[in-house]
């Protein structure tokens, strides 16, 4: 019996050895290929989300490489064949990052990583007023850039609040003095904050305090006026130095600053005269005083009503039209032959100096009059001072035309000298005063006539009418 139990005993264990060793072998084939196909390939950015400025470190820790090559988009790097790399982003944007890679055994691999670069924050905030008098309270307005998600003010010396968290927040200041304010913008992802810090930006007096009352621009844009309703203490060179005038967004020369004849206006000459469609702001520093004693208000980004404005409606640029069709807006009449003459009158879209189109009209030679003229009036004020503006050119250099306006029925106000064309596109242009009476409508009128028995071609484009008062 003990025999038999041993033979059993010593056939389990042969059994069990060679199960364990045919274990063990399935096993290290296994472990062997996770080795080789796992770790051979590994690489990552150190971050994937920055700001405009800020850098990304790209870092390869593959194993048994051959030849690597990276390649960047939108960084200060373009290509690199280092383990470690170090990109820096100077404009906002999403750029892939890629790297291939060679291995010692033949095979390769490659990946991108994306990286976001947010726009970086600025702050930028205004105030409805930067002067006032004591107990009184500023509205600040947050102009900061769209990309910021929190904000925090800073009004040292103020009443109610010294800081605020809101957009808009309204301060009082019961002291009287100079007072800086803060404004700090933030991102909190990509984190980013920008701080801007007016100093003495607010003004607290124990006078009066007064504003403009109204603000125009003449003498076809050279001249600003800011006028108040109290007189104004002659303007010391301290003073004028307070002035600045901004045009389009870029400081403008001003010619001379001086006291109206009555000494409520501000009047400021501009070097160069604001043109149509330009944005004119006048801004003042503060702390001058007018006669009564009252203190001026500093003005920040004050805007000037911009009258170099086109005052003719209609279609007196002639983009209105089919290119080859006569102009809407505009009737002919040839009274030599008592008739219309329109064929002879076309809108072109080749040759044009306003917009994209003109007129051509063709004359024929026969020494007849021809009139042209524009059926949309324009609205004007009685003993106003005007100024008409128009393109022309001819293929005949030298031709003489006469070009007027009409108003009180068929009567032709400041008949100006008649224009003489060249064979090239010239601005040319003529001053009228308003009548005080009659139709106060105006049209555009023009005549041609030339006795040469010539034909020839005259293009005209862009009228325009604008103020001089």
């Amino acid at each position: 019996m003990k025999k038999l139990t041993i033979n059993k005993i010593t056939q389990w264990s042969s059994f069990l050895l060679l199960a364990a060793i045919l274990i063990l072998a399935a096993c290290a084939d296994t472990s062997q290929d996770f080795e080789i196909r796992e770790i051979q390939y590994k690489i990552f950015a150190d971050r994937t989300n920055i700001t405009i400025g800020e850098s990304v470190e790209y870092i390869d820790s593959s194993k048994n490489v051959a030849n690597r090559e990276w390649t960047f988009e939108g960084g200060d790097v373009f290509s690199s064949e280092q383990a470690t790399v170090e990109v820096n982003y100077n404009e906002a944007g999403q750029f892939p990052a890629e790297l291939v890679v060679d291995f010692q055994d033949g095979t390769n691999e490659e990946r991108t990583l994306l990286i976001n670069v947010a726009p970086l924050v600025e702050s930028a905030f205004a105030a409805n007023k930067t002067t006032i008098i004591v107990g009184s309270s500023i509205t600040f307005e947050n102009l900061s850039s769209e990309f910021a998600d929190s904000l925090a003010w800073e009004f040292p010396g103020a009443s109610n609040i010294t800081e605020s968290d809101e957009s808009n927040p309204t301060v009082r200041y019961d002291n009287v003095g100079t007072y800086s304010v803060t404004l700090n913008a933030s991102r909190t992802f990509p984190l980013n904050t920008n701080t801007v810090t007016k100093t003495d930006f607010i003004t607290v007096v124990d006078v009066a305090v007064i504003s403009p009352v109204s603000s125009n621009m003449s003498q076809f844009g050279s001249l600003l006026a800011v006028t108040y309703d109290e007189e104004l203490q002659p303007l010391t060179d301290e003073e004028r130095a307070k002035y600045s005038v901004i045009v389009d967004g870029a400081p403008a020369d001003i010619a001379d600053i001086s006291l109206s004849d009555d000494n409520l206006s501000i009047l400021l000459t501009l070097a160069t005269p604001a043109t149509e469609g330009q944005t004119v702001q006048v801004e003042y520093a503060g702390d001058g005083f007018a006669a009564t004693g009252s203190l001026l208000a500093g003005l920040v980004e004050f805007n000037i009503t911009n009258t170099v404005v086109n005052l003719f409606t209609g279609n007196v640029d002639f983009e209105n039209g089919g290119a080859g069709e006569f102009p809407p807006d505009w009737g002919t009449w040839n009274p030599d032959k008592m008739v219309n003459n329109n064929g002879f009158y076309e809108v072109i879209d080749t040759d044009a100096m306003s917009g994209s189109k003109s007129l051509k009209f063709s004359y024929d030679g026969s020494g007849d009059r021809w009139i042209l003229d524009n059926k949309s009036p324009a609205t004007i004020i009685p003993n106003g001072n005007y100024r008409i503006t128009f393109w022309a050119k001819s293929t005949k250099d030298g031709f003489a035309w006469d070009v007027r306006t009409i108003e009180s029925g068929w009567a032709a106000n400041d008949d100006p000298a008649d224009f003489v064309l060249t064979t090239d596109w010239v601005q040319y242009s003529f001053d009228i005063v308003a009548t005080d009476g009659g139709n106060l409508n105006r049209k555009l009128w023009w005549q041609t006539v030339d006795g040469s028995g010539e034909a020839f071609d005259v293009f005209v484009d862009g009228f325009k009418l604008y103020s001089l008062d």
